[in-house]
């Protein structure tokens, strides 16, 4: 039988992922298009170019980079279990996040929205691997959610930093015209799930990635 923390932990994923299926689905239908309809007409260059700017903290590729590097000099160079584990920790996130967004993408296959302005296409045309049919979810929305939670784990007092910066990367992808608020919610959620994962593995081997606090030493001892 389950603990009831387990099933208490089980029902509050299975609400919350509920309420955000709900919300995904009413984006799609009532907000998507008149939000990208508003920042496109009030979007100049300047803004454009910042946006897309922006946008670059939403990519994997870095995360990957810098953590793997330090990962293995940490794991090997330093012989730090605890560093190495920090530093996986964030080579994971920024792995499986996009990963399962990609596929999520071809599944899904939804257009992007200039589609919706120069050719009036607003649909999903699932299993079209096509560049122009790979807008939900997004990948930059499900790596900033994916680090902003990683980070907060590790470093929590700079906690509402980092989902500042995953929420205006997220805002980024709208205002820059390549993604709905649908896909960044189901984008965020991916992130969410990602990392959810990633921790149930970790707890799993019992492998530590948070900081230790040692007790003091007391006199007598």
């Amino acid at each position: 039988m389950f603990g009831k923390s387990v099933c208490r932990h089980m029902l509050l994923t299975c609400v919350t992922g509920s309420i955000a299926i709900a919300a995904i689905a009413g984006s799609i239908e009532f907000l998507d298009r008149p939000a990208v309809i508003f920042f496109k007409a009030g979007t100049n260059d300047a803004t454009l170019a910042t946006a897309l700017t922006v946008g670059v903290l939403g990519s994997p590729i870095p995360y990957f980079v810098v953590s793997a590097l330090a990962f293995f000099y940490f794991n090997f160079e330093q012989q730090n279990a605890r560093q190495a584990h920090r530093a996986l920790s964030i080579l994971l996130a920024s792995t499986v996040a996009p990963f399962w967004a990609d596929m999520l993408k071809l599944v899904f296959g939804r257009s992007r929205p200039h589609l919706l302005f120069d050719k009036g296409i607003y649909a999903f045309r699932p299993l079209t691997n096509n560049i122009e049919f790979s807008s939900f979810p997004s990948e930059h929305a499900a790596v900033a959610a994916a680090m902003a939670v990683t980070f907060s784990a590790l470093l929590p007092g700079y906690r509402p930093t980092f989902l500042l910066l995953a929420f205006i990367v997220a805002l980024s992808r709208i205002v820059a015209g390549v993604h709905y608020p649908s896909d960044i919610l189901a984008g965020a959620l991916v992130g969410l799930a990602a990392v959810g994962l990633l921790k149930l593995v970790f707890k799993r081997y019992k492998i530590e990635v948070q900081e230790i606090r040692y007790p003091e030493n007391k006199a007598g001892r």
